[in-house]
């Protein structure tokens, strides 16, 4: 028996891979005690044992009342499958080694385990799932941007209008906001025009079905647009920068959710050219048709201006700063203002690393005013062109971004339709985060056969997502140039139409036949 256990340590010595095993299972289990692997130390536990030993009594472990772990000694409740070794929860990702098992993780064998995991995770889903639809269901359900951008609403109107702000009187001194041109505000409203319609398409964040969405306009010929959700601040009470025909009606359409209201007013002469919607306003300020064309790259940002040919370069001014651009031209362009988008100005928008610079270089932004010969006409006339330099990347766009500067093209914003496409206009004017330039295209093309259709950004900078080619602005002359915002909203007016001539034949032959009646029986039936 000695030269036994002799040759058997000679063996596990001498191997390298066996030495190696021993020794690590000497510094786990060094003060605990393993059968037939492990000695037992001197007091304690051991010492009953021992006593049993001597008297000739067989004791089982596992038919004690209370089995303890053979791995640490704390009370277990788990077996091993591999080598029957009993083990707690402390052990459960400790190796051991047992008998003719070498060292290993413990296994512990559980039927039917992990068909019962895989259906409390099916049951999570199916709850999450069930949940989600009936926040769907609910009228007033809203999610986590929605109620962002409420939240942000509410805090710009409350700065705005004041705490506590009473209406605005139409009758009598209009207070001072009326006139206040505000980023804040101001995305919520986007304008066009044709020659006798002004069309303004509002987004009202606060608008819930079951609330009323009120539209005023009051104030005399220079009208004020009130448009305010039940119980909550007016979205829009701003004084209109040209005259309405007070005579016309106002047509006025609502979405089914109260979040979205299109306007439509007459102009009090036909034919004028808006300049801009409300007093205040930048020079075509959130309006469908900028009067400026712009093209944008990695290196620069480019401006084209149209302007009559007699103009002259001393007649121009151009300033550019960190934060904006401002044009103005003698008797052509009044106050063109336009703020330069920057991370971390929207509210629903982080700024991944505030450190980063602004993407424009102003002192090196430079213009010139150019002839040319318009190609139909064969007129002349002069070109304003700015061209705004960009910086060069920075060290980690170099490493992490391709080299690309991280500018407007490459902002995310999480309300965009589709909602993984990325890139918005360099100006905050010109921003549409509420999909009401498809409303504007809808309400143009429905009166004249014929809208300006500006590109999307995203599919400006990256290609459309059917062709893979870049959109560029044009004249949309056909429903099928329209954007598919525009062509849903077009057909909802041509299905109001049909049912407003509907409502209209019914009324016309309810009358004649009443009036046959009365001819058939000599008086009206009651």
């Amino acid at each position: 028996m000695t030269f036994a256990k002799v040759q058997l340590a000679f063996e596990t010595l001498s191997d390298p891979q066996r030495r190696a095993t021993y020794d690590l299972l000497a510094r786990e289990f060094e003060f605990t005690y393993i059968p037939g692997v492990t000695p037992r130390a001197r007091g304690g536990e051991d010492l009953i044992l021992d006593d049993l030993e001597r008297l000739g009594l067989d004791l089982d472990p596992g038919r004690q009342l209370v089995v303890l772990c053979e791995v640490c000694g704390r009370p277990s409740n788990k077996t091993c499958y591999v080598c029957d070794c009993r083990f707690c929860d402390f052990c459960t990702r400790k190796m051991h080694w047992k008998g003719q098992f070498g060292l290993h993780y413990p296994v512990q064998n559980a039927p039917g385990s992990m068909a019962r995991r895989i259906a409390e995770k099916e049951l999570e889903t199916k709850t999450l799932e069930d949940g989600r639809e009936r926040q769907l269901e609910d009228p007033n359900y809203r999610n986590d941007i929605e109620l962002s951008e409420a939240r942000a609403f509410k805090e710009a109107a409350a700065e705005i209008y004041g705490l506590g702000a009473k209406p605005c009187d139409f009758n009598g001194t209009l207070p001072h906001h009326v006139r206040r041109y505000d980023h804040r505000l101001s995305r919520y409203y986007a304008w066009a025009q044709t020659e006798r319609k002004v069309y303004i398409a509002v987004h009202v964040p606060t608008g819930f079905e079951d609330k009323r969405v009120h539209m005023e306009i009051g104030g005399g010929h220079y009208a004020v647009l009130r448009v305010q959700a039940e119980d909550s601040a007016p979205v829009l009470e701003r004084r209109f920068a040209f005259p309405i025909d007070e005579k016309c009606p106002v047509d006025t359409l609502q979405t089914q959710m109260r979040t979205k209201m299109l306007i439509s007013v007459t102009k009090a002469e036909p034919g004028q050219t808006w300049t801009r919607l409300f007093d205040g306003d930048p020079f075509y300020a959130r309006c469908l048709q900028q009067p400026y064309k712009m093209e944008e790259s990695s290196t620069e940002a480019v401006l084209e201006i149209e302007l009559p040919f007699w103009i002259e370069g001393s007649d121009c001014d151009v300033k550019v700063d960190e934060y904006k651009l401002t044009v103005n031209v003698l008797n052509e362009i009044d106050g063109l203002t336009r703020t330069f988008w920057r991370p971390g100005v929207d509210p629903n928008e982080k700024q991944k690393h505030p450190g980063t610079p602004h993407y424009l270089l102003p002192e090196e932004t430079a213009w010139s005013l150019d002839r040319e010969i318009h190609p139909v006409t064969n007129e002349p006339y002069n070109v304003l062109m700015i061209c705004l330099v960009k910086r060069q990347p920075t060290t980690n766009e170099q490493q992490y971004k391709k080299g690309q500067v991280q500018d407007n093209r490459f902002a995310e914003i999480p309300m965009t339709n589709p909602p993984y496409c990325k890139g918005v206009r360099m100006f905050v004017e010109d921003m549409d985060r509420f999909s009401l330039e498809d409303d504007l295209q809808a309400m143009c093309f429905m009166e004249t056969g014929s809208t300006w259709r500006p590109a999307k950004p995203w599919a400006k900078y990256w290609g459309s997502a059917s062709s893979g080619d870049p959109e560029q602005d044009i004249v949309a002359t056909e429903v099928d140039m329209l954007p598919q915002g525009a062509k849903l909203t077009l057909e909802a007016f041509l299905k109001a139409e049909e049912k407003r001539q509907e409502e209209e034949l019914n009324v016309e032959c309810g009358g004649l036949v009443t009036a046959c009646e009365e001819m058939i029986h000599g008086g009206p039936r009651y």
